[in-house]
């Protein structure tokens, strides 16, 4: 088992390029994290190994003392001051503190961001984001855009070649978000159209959008 006892956001150093490094009011965090796991004394033959194993387990599921998704931990090192693991009276397990480097998703409402289309409604609409976390944005919140139910899409009231459909790119405002067992679900308002493309394919910029490309 694993507690985040604590977080702090890391001194500022020399900026490194990365992979979300382009994303717009990125809600990707670096955080120094201050964990505290109980093992169990099979774990004494390689710490290391066993302390990776747990933090692996919370890879992709909310947490709300770090405020969001971890996605990667690195650097994983026993805390300032802790040279050894604790035991508590008749207690099994082997407490060691350390510390941890994260990358985690930690969205903020009223943030903008950009999801690709992978469920229509008649009253909705479904995105995955950075191809990991699940956003919807309800009928309320599409604006100008209209359900057309023969084709099972969405099309802008004004311009019929505006469409959402399976695999479309969108932006969209950041209204809300919760999380259930671990898992984040995001809810927005639309904003536009960013491209066109297949669920895993190319995108192509939004042409009909006033000549505007935002890929």
């Amino acid at each position: 088992n694993v507690l985040i006892a604590s977080m702090a956001e890391p001194s500022k150093k020399k900026k490194r390029k990365r992979a979300w490094s382009d994303v717009a009011s990125s809600c990707f965090k670096e955080l120094s994290l201050h964990a505290r796991f109980s093992l169990l004394p099979h774990a004494l033959d390689d710490v290391r190994v066993h302390i990776f194993a747990s933090l692996q387990e919370q890879l992709i599921r909310y947490d709300d003392a770090i405020g969001g998704v971890p996605i990667k931990f690195f650097h994983i090192a026993l805390a300032p001051g802790c040279r050894y693991g604790r035991v508590h009276w008749n207690d099994p397990h082997i407490f060691v503190d350390v510390r941890v480097q994260a990358i985690a998703f930690c969205p903020e409402v009223s943030q903008r961001l950009v999801g690709r289309v992978n469920k229509i409604g008649v009253d909705y609409i479904g995105l995955l984001v950075h191809g990991l976390f699940n956003a919807s944005i309800a009928a309320d919140n599409l604006g100008e855009l209209q359900y057309d139910e023969r084709k099972d899409w969405w099309t802008h009231a004004g311009d019929a070649s505006a469409v959402v459909k399976l695999g479309t790119v969108v932006d969209f405002e950041l209204t809300s978000f919760d999380h259930a067992d671990g898992l984040l679900s995001m809810h927005g308002k639309y904003e536009s159209i960013v491209g066109q493309g297949e669920a895993n394919g190319h995108i192509e910029p939004d042409t009909a959008n006033n000549g505007e490309d935002r890929s």
